[in-house]
């Protein structure tokens, strides 16, 4: 198992599938969150068996971007929570995925979270601080935060 392993671990994109891509078709997006939870499954047995740092390594971003990829599935989906799980696993894989923060913030922002999103964007940032999407949405996010304290007052 893990001469097999050590292979999956050396293809860059082991969870990236061009015909997985999020279509608006609801019967395409269950297709594709099946095929990411396969990845993803697949991905975490290698993980077991495999003691190489550097396939370790590889094996854990994989798995961080297949949750990143399903979580987007799921958001598509209007399927807010599980895609905030899926990002939150994903981080727990890889937490140096600046836009697998931006993409969660985004549903804490969508879903008036506005202290949870500032959190996912400064985290963004602090990544790649010259991401343009996420310094609109912490701009937007903390303006939205302000007027919904001052409103309660």
């Amino acid at each position: 198992m893990s001469t097999n392993c050590e292979c999956i671990a050396n293809i860059p994109d082991f969870c990236s599938f061009s015909d997985t891509s999020p279509a608006d078709n609801s019967l395409d997006k269950e297709k594709s969150i099946e095929a990411y939870t396969n990845c993803i499954e697949e991905a975490k047995k290698c993980l077991r068996f495999t003691e190489n740092p550097i396939s370790r390594e590889k094996l854990c971003k994989q798995i961080a971007i297949g949750y990143n990829e399903r979580g987007f599935v799921r958001y598509r989906k209007v399927d807010f929570e599980d895609a905030i799980s899926d990002y939150t696993k994903a981080l727990s894989y890889d937490s140096s995925l600046y836009f697998t923060h931006y993409n969660r913030g985004l549903i804490h922002y969508r879903l008036g979270r506005f202290e949870e999103a500032i959190y996912d964007m400064k985290e963004a940032l602090s990544l790649k601080p010259d991401f343009k999407p996420a310094q609109q949405c912490l701009h937007q996010a903390e303006t939205d935060k302000q007027n919904s304290q001052s409103s309660q007052q």
